[in-house]
């Protein structure tokens, strides 16, 4: 991880840089298993994920207890440094992998920001939404893994996102099955 200077902005903790930091060390360690064909590509990815899992990385992928909540933080840090694994392209730089979108759909889930009223801090969480929906805050948010729905910028790499088809989840849907889909989850990631 040649820039850590994001793991400085201001929302993020003590505890998600050095998170970021033990996953880079686990990832320059970690050989990546060789494959040759589909069913030699599973295994590796099933090896990577044990391993993963092993040590204790894996655990801002599924929330067990209904009542806790994603650390979405750690997972989009956790995401941005697997993406960027040093290895035969250090930090993805000339990588003859890049992102897809499949046919059939991606999930879009949106997110979003408010000013709350009567918060403590009213005027700078305005001055930070003008900041997050500026050109400068879109390119900083895009580094975290988002796509940025601006017209005049979606991401560094230029996608278009006119071309994606998006599937809308209903929230209650998702709701009522959250407790089958992680315990679906754990069970495919050898937690359950």
């Amino acid at each position: 991880m040649a820039d850590e200077t994001f793991l400085d902005w201001p929302f993020f903790e003590k505890r998600h840089g050095e998170r970021a930091r033990a996953l880079h060390a686990f990832t320059k360690d970690f050989p990546v298993p060789e494959h040759d064909g589909e069913a030699s590509l599973d295994a590796a990815c099933r090896s990577i994920v044990r391993s993963l899992g092993d040590s204790g990385f894996l655990d801002v992928c599924c929330v067990s207890n209904p009542k806790e909540k994603f650390d979405v933080r750690s997972l989009a840090l956790s995401r941005d440094v697997l993406a960027r694994r040093d290895g035969k392209f250090p930090g993805g730089k000339g990588a003859p992998v890049g992102e897809s979108f499949p046919k059939e759909g991606v999930t879009l889930l949106a997110g979003g920001m408010a000013v709350t009223k009567n918060g403590p801090n009213t005027a700078g969480g305005k001055v930070f939404i003008e900041w997050a929906s500026s050109l400068a805050g879109q390119k900083a948010i895009a580094r975290l893994g988002h796509l940025s729905l601006r017209k005049d910028y979606t991401s560094d790499a230029g996608d278009n996102l006119s071309k994606i088809k998006y599937n809308w989840w209903d929230p209650d849907e998702m709701l009522k099955q959250r407790e089958p889909w992680t315990k679906e989850a754990l069970k495919l990631l050898g937690s359950g």
